[in-house]
């Protein structure tokens, strides 16, 4: 098959539309609600961080997926993530922040002698930077090979990723584990939970498949990709968005299950400070938006082909990750001047999703320019194609 160009198509057009409001109306709310408490902005920053670093990672894991389980449904919207995980490339740049300011973000984090092998600033310094290594080695390999086959004459590339898919998604589920507990887990450090990590790359995997059902959606309608995806692709990942939405819910009421029923001090001041002071309203919304309502608009099976309901559904499971994420991250600074719930600090959190959010879609919308916008020398590029699930 020929390679399909994306470069200047309403699709492209679209996708940047999106990029230049996200990042213009993340601007204003950062800066509005930084300048109404400027206690919020570290909490912002890495709430903003952690969303937007896990969607783009979790994109390249998509991706190798794909490639690991010999996939052939994914390989004509295979292209759609991979492209947004590009972003993940400079993972660096955005955590660098917190790596400077390390003890800003995390206060107290190197006041426990018994944790301090583990909690000492060049050993996290050293693990966050390693992190960023295998996300950008990652991109390279995966993605690299994956775009290479496109111009090549055997399937030399994708034979590499069929056997190198295993151990890089064994790596992103290690790295991405210990991210959560050294980037947000750490807010609380005499706490600890055994499936925090699974925790957040649940939330995250319900979220990225949000992002490429937008996109395909988007691409559907502007008619760059006909021929290519069709209504069947977009209820396979309406399926996934379902799935993984009640494995989002069971991951979460497992580890506030086991802590409530063992009722250990050392374990349950983590939901006590979370349940108190108004924050209690953002746990119970992280519910309903990221399990309740997902899951009555999904249940059924036509609705996962009306674009109307999906798009729906995209939107509020994103919104529910960022309430999540909020509801993770800020009453963690209570000692950095937020005492209970405060609007401003949610406000400014949402300020740089979006400004973070629009610099992913900015980058996307680039790659556009410079890769096909399908796998189209894929061998499993027919199968998709012709594809009926």
């Amino acid at each position: 098959m020929n390679p399909v160009n994306l470069s200047g198509s309403a699709f492209q057009g679209n996708v940047n539309k999106a990029a230049m409001l996200c990042i213009g109306t993340g601007v204003v709310l950062a800066i509005a609600g930084m300048a109404l408490n400027q206690s919020a902005i570290i909490p912002a920053y890495l709430v903003g961080a952690m969303y937007v670093v896990g969607i783009s990672v979790t994109a390249l894991f998509f991706s190798a997926l794909q490639f690991l389980v010999r996939a052939g449904w994914s390989a004509s919207l295979r292209r759609i993530p991979e492209m947004m995980g590009w972003f993940a490339q400079f993972a660096i740049v955005i955590l660098l922040p917190i790596l400077i300011f390390r003890n800003s973000f995390f206060h107290g984090i190197e006041d426990i002698p018994s944790k301090a092998p583990y909690t000492n600033t060049p050993f996290f310094i050293v693990r966050v930077i390693g992190y960023c290594l295998f996300w950008f080695w990652m991109h390279r390999y995966i993605v690299g090979n994956s775009i290479k086959q496109d111009d090549a004459t055997d399937y030399a590339p994708t034979v590499k990723n069929y056997k190198r898919s295993a151990p890089f998604v064994l790596g992103y589920a290690l790295t991405i584990t210990f991210a959560a507990f050294d980037l947000m887990m750490a807010l609380e450090p005499h706490w600890f939970s055994t499936i925090f990590g699974l925790y957040y790359f649940a939330g995250n995997f319900v979220s990225t498949l949000s992002v490429i059902a937008l996109l395909v959606m988007s691409v559907m309608n502007s008619g760059e990709l006909k021929g290519f995806i069709n209504k069947e692709h977009m209820h396979d990942l309406g399926k996934l968005m379902f799935a993984f939405t009640i494995f989002w819910t069971y991951i979460h009421f497992s580890q506030y299950f086991l802590i409530w029923y063992s009722n250990l001090p050392e374990e349950t001041f983590y939901y006590i400070d979370r349940t108190k002071d108004g924050w209690e309203v953002m746990g119970w919304s992280s519910l309903v938006l990221h399990f309740i309502v997902p899951f009555a608009l999904l249940l059924r099976q036509d609705v996962k082909r009306n674009q109307t309901v999906l798009k729906a559904a995209a939107f509020i499971l994103l919104f529910a990750h960022f309430i999540d994420l909020s509801w993770i991250i800020i009453p963690g600074y209570r000692h950095h001047g937020i005492h209970h719930f405060d609007v401003f600090a949610l406000v400014a959190a949402g300020g740089m999703v979006l400004l973070f959010m629009g610099i992913l879609l900015f980058f996307t919308a680039k790659r556009m320019n410079a890769v096909s916008g399908v796998a189209h020398n894929d061998p499993y590029i027919g199968e998709s194609v012709e594809y009926f699930s």
